[in-house]
């Protein structure tokens, strides 16, 4: 699904990866933010606001893992200074999922809540959902997840 706004977009992404008997797959948050506007990282400083993961929805997870990239600094203001952590463009956030039962499939569900800003900051939030297919396990692969959770804003 795919909205009509034009700042953000988000998607739910997986990727192939060997079963190692732990039941961990990989999948990833992949963000486009149009030029201008700016995502609040994990620590966002002074002036930001945290993004908020709710996987309250999810089957067959255990537990989730986000790995954040660095961020960015961005000045506000010099007297006083101000600043924020985040995040311009596009940013990919790697995650690291730990199924129940490798062998029976996950249905990932994501609400996140988040904040952006340009000259104002915004609060928002996008559902997304992720379909990940059990595991073979005697073939020790897992197939890619079926995305079902495009969504512009």
């Amino acid at each position: 699904m795919v909205g009509t706004q034009t700042r953000e977009r988000f998607r739910l992404a997986a990727n192939d990866v060997l079963q190692d008997g732990t039941g961990a797959r990989g999948i990833g948050l992949d963000i486009q933010l149009k030029p201008d506007w700016q995502l609040y990282g994990e620590n966002p400083g002074e002036l930001g606001v945290s993004p908020e993961f709710d996987w309250s929805e999810s089957r067959n997870i255990e537990a989730v893992f986000i790995k954040w990239p660095e961020p960015v600094r961005y000045f506000y203001s010099e007297d006083p200074p101000m600043s924020a952590l985040g995040y311009k463009g596009s940013v990919f956030l790697p995650i690291q999922i730990m199924q129940g039962d490798p062998d029976q499939p996950s249905s990932v569900r994501l609400l996140f809540r988040y904040a952006i800003c340009d000259e104002h900051r915004i609060s928002d939030q996008v559902r997304l959902q992720i379909e990940l297919p059990s595991c073979e396990s005697a073939a020790g692969v897992c197939p890619r997840g079926l995305v079902a959770g495009d969504r512009g804003r």
